[in-house]
């Protein structure tokens, strides 16, 4: 599981929904700023990028995101998006556990 949001991971998970990824993006940061680079704000801040259609910037994180999660034996949504999307989408795939 996720840890626990701060006020910025909700609007920005809530900007997503509405499809303002811009403002998703701004919020993304200003949580990665005031809290760092939880798997949350990560996940936050690779979704907005991708639908920006910045695949650089979705890839960094999702890999930051992998490279969090290491080699856990159970995978959530979230890690399976993770690894979906830089299988498909970056140029050098992060492999499996």
């Amino acid at each position: 599981p996720m840890p626990v949001a701060t006020a910025h991971d909700v609007a920005g998970d809530l900007w997503l929904q509405v499809h303002r990824y811009e403002d998703a993006q701004r919020a993304f940061e200003q949580a990665l700023a005031r809290v760092g680079g939880t798997p949350r704000v990560l996940l936050g801040l690779a979704r907005a990028a991708a639908r920006l259609r910045n695949v650089p910037a979705a890839c960094g994180h999702y890999r930051t995101l992998l490279a969090w999660w290491d080699t856990r034996r159970e995978s959530p949504p979230e890690i399976v998006e993770a690894r979906s999307f830089v299988a498909q989408g970056c140029s050098s795939p992060v492999p499996d556990p």
